[in-house]
C-alpha cells in the first residue's frame, strides 16, 4: 500500500517538474546575469560562499532589484511587522473591542520576540519573489514559538486550487545519509540504513508533500489526526520509503507571487521580464569594455623578428631599436577606435534606463540639480511612486503576509484570556505600514475634494447636512489615514455620550421652565396685589 501512494506522490511530483521546467531556463538566466549568489537553479544547487559573476559584465540590474527590494522591506514588512490591528466585520461591542486590542497585542509579541526570525527571513523572500516571480517561506513550530526559513525556490515545486491558491507543495533537497540518520533515525529505512554504514556521507534525495487531507486520503492515505486539514509526507524517492506521514492545521509552507498571468501557475518576476534587456546590456557592455581597453592598451605592430622583444610597454620601459637609421618607428600600436562618443553609449543608457524602470528606481530616484523638495512634498512624492507598487504589495498581503499573521493570531489565542467570542467572528486585518497609507492616499484626496466642495453648499444651506451620514464619514477617514482605533470612540460609546447629553440638556430646559413658571408666578402674585391696592 506504502509503495503504491509512494509512486502516485512522485508520479505528480515528476508532472510538477514538467510544469516548471518551462521556467526553469528564465530563472537560471536570472540567476546567471542578475544575482549570481543565489546559485545554479537547473540544477537546485544552493551554494556555499562562492559567487559566480563571470557571465556579469553590468550590475544595474543587480543594484535595481536590491534597491527595489529595500523599497519592500521598508514600506510593507518593517511598518506592518509592527503596525497592523484586528478588526471585525461585525458590529464592534466593547467586549469584542478589546479583546481584539488584546489579540493584536500578543500576535505583535510574538513577531517581536528576540527568537523570532521572521524579518531576516522576509529579506531574502522578498529577494526571491522580485527575481523568479515566486517564494516559499517555510513555518516551523517549536514549543511555543515559530521559526522561518526562506526555501530556495529551486527546491520548490506547487500546485493550485480551483482559486487558485497553492495548496499542494513538493520541497526536494538532499541531504547525507548521517544528517538524515540525525533527524530521523532507523525510519530512513533498511536501504538507507545499510548504506549508511560504508558510506555516511553519500547524498540521496529528500521529497516533502504536503496537500490537502481530502487529496491524500483520495490517493488511499490515511489521516491519524482528523483534524488536521494538510497531510504532510518525507520520503525517500529512489528507495520508495516512506520516512514520516503527519499533518498539519495550516499548510506550513506559504508561497507568493509578483505577478501571475491567467492560468499560470508560477508568476514572472520583475527580473525575469527584464532578462532579456539586462542580457543585451551585458553583451553591450561587454563590446564596449573589450573596445575601450584595446584603445588605451592596443597592440603593438613591429616589423619582423626584433631581437629585443618582449617590449618593454611599462612605463618608462626602453626599446633600444625602436627607431631605424632613418629615424622611422619599427614599433607602432595597432590602429583602434574606442567607443566613446558612438551610438553604443547612446543604446547603453537607453537600456539601462529601460531596467532602472522596470525596478521602478526611475520613479523613486531623488531629483538632482533643482531645489531641494520640503518634508511635505517629499512624502507626496514618496506616496505617489510607492502607488506604483501597490498591486503588487497587495497580492504579497494576500498571498502571504495575511496567512502568517493569522497562523501567529491562531497561536497567541491561547496565550491571552478573552471575555467575547471572539473565535466565532471573521477578523479582519488592518494594516497601517507606509504602503498601506499610500494606497489609501487617493480616497483620502477624494474626500477632501467632497468636503472642501460640499463646504460652499452647506454655507447657502445649512439643512444640506442631513444627506451626509457624518459619522461614518469620520470613521471612513481615521481608518483610511490609519488612525489608531483607541483614537476612536465607538458607536455605543458616541452613543452613551449623545443621550446623556441629550438627558442633560432636558434637564437644563426642564429647570429653566420651572424657573420661568415661579418668576410668572411671583409676577402675577406682584400684580394682583397692585390690583387690589
Amino acid at each position: 500500500m506504502s509503495t503504491n501512494l509512494v509512486d502516485i506522490i512522485v508520479t505528480s511530483f515528476n508532472d510538477s517538474k514538467t510544469e516548471r521546467s518551462s521556467y526553469d531556463t528564465r530563472n537560471q538566466d536570472v540567476v546567471d546575469y542578475i544575482v549570481p549568489q543565489r546559485g545554479d537553479f537547473l540544477k537546485a544547487v544552493v551554494p556555499g560562499g562562492e559567487e559566480r559573476t563571470d557571465m556579469q559584465y553590468d550590475s544595474t540590474a543587480t543594484i535595481a532589484a536590491q534597491d527595489l527590494t529595500s523599497i519592500l522591506i521598508s514600506g510593507l514588512i518593517k511598518d506592518a511587522w509592527f503596525k497592523f490591528e484586528f478588526e471585525s466585520q461585525d458590529e464592534q461591542t466593547l467586549e469584542l473591542k478589546a479583546d481584539l486590542e488584546r489579540l493584536t497585542k500578543a500576535t505583535l509579541g510574538r513577531f517581536k520576540s528576540a527568537k523570532n526570525n521572521f524579518n531576516l527571513q522576509a529579506q531574502e523572500f522578498i529577494g526571491d519573489i522580485v527575481h523568479f516571480g515566486y517564494a516559499c517561506m517555510q513555518m516551523k513550530k517549536i514549543g511555543n514559538k515559530t521559526m522561518y526559513q526562506t526555501i530556495h525556490p529551486a527546491q520548490i515545486w506547487f500546485e493550485e486550487d480551483e482559486f487558485g491558491q497553492a495548496d499542494v507543495v513538493y520541497r526536494e533537497y538532499k541531504l547525507t545519509l548521517r544528517q538524515a540518520h540525525q533527524r530521523w533515525g532507523e525510519d530512513i529505512g533498511p536501504t538507507s540504513m545499510k548504506r549508511l554504514l560504508s558510506s555516511p556521507n553519500d547524498k540521496i534525495n529528500i521529497l516533502h508533500c504536503v496537500m490537502p487531507s481530502e487529496d491524500f486520503k483520495r490517493i488511499g492515505g490515511t489521516m491519524k489526526n482528523k483534524n488536521h486539514k494538510y497531510a504532510s509526507m518525507i520520503l525517500i524517492p529512489d528507495d520508495k520509503h516512506i520516512i514520516k506521514s503527519s499533518g498539519f492545521k495550516n499548510i506550513p509552507y506559504k508561497i507568493a507571487r509578483w505577478n501571475k498571468r491567467s492560468g499560470e501557475v508560477y508568476g514572472i518576476g520583475v527580473s525575469g521580464t527584464i532578462i532579456s534587456y539586462v542580457k543585451l546590456l551585458n553583451v553591450l557592455v561587454e563590446i564596449y569594455s573589450k573596445s575601450e581597453e584595446k584603445a588605451m592598451d592596443p597592440a603593438m605592430l613591429t616589423i619582423d623578428e626584433l631581437p629585443f622583444l618582449p617590449l618593454e610597454t611599462f612605463p618608462g620601459g626602453i626599446n633600444p631599436g625602436g627607431l631605424n637609421e632613418d629615424g622611422k618607428p619599427t614599433i607602432q600600436p595597432f590602429p583602434t577606435v574606442g567607443t566613446r562618443g558612438s551610438k553604443i553609449d547612446i543604446i547603453i543608457a537607453m537600456v539601462t534606463k529601460a531596467i532602472e524602470s522596470a525596478y521602478f528606481v526611475e520613479q523613486f530616484r531623488q531629483r538632482e540639480g533643482v531645489q531641494p523638495l520640503t518634508a511635505t512634498e517629499t512624502l507626496d512624492n514618496r506616496d505617489k511612486r510607492l502607488t506604483l507598487i501597490s498591486p503588487f504589495s497587495e497580492r504579497l498581503k494576500t498571498e502571504w503576509l495575511e496567512k502568517i499573521i493569522m497562523v501567529e493570531a491562531g497561536m497567541a489565542f491561547n496565550d491571552v484570556k478573552l471575555v467575547s467570542k471572539i473565535e466565532e467572528q471573521e477578523l479582519l486585518i488592518r494594516y497601517m505600514g507606509t504602503l498601506s497609507f499610500t494606497e489609501n492616499s487617493e480616497r483620502l484626496l477624494s474626500y477632501n475634494r467632497f468636503f472642501a466642495n460640499a463646504a460652499s453648499f452647506l454655507q447657502l444651506d445649512p439643512e444640506a447636512i442631513q444627506n451626509l451620514k457624518v459619522d461614518a464619514s469620520i470613521r471612513n477617514i481615521a481608518e483610511l489615514a490609519g488612525v489608531p482605533l483607541d483614537n476612536i470612540k465607538s458607536e455605543e460609546e458616541v452613543a452613551e455620550e449623545r443621550d446623556a447629553q441629550q438627558q442633560e440638556q432636558q434637564q437644563i430646559e426642564q429647570a429653566a421652565q420651572l424657573e420661568s413658571s415661579a418668576k410668572s408666578a411671583k409676577d402675577l402674585n406682584a400684580a394682583g396685589i397692585n390690583i387690589a391696592e
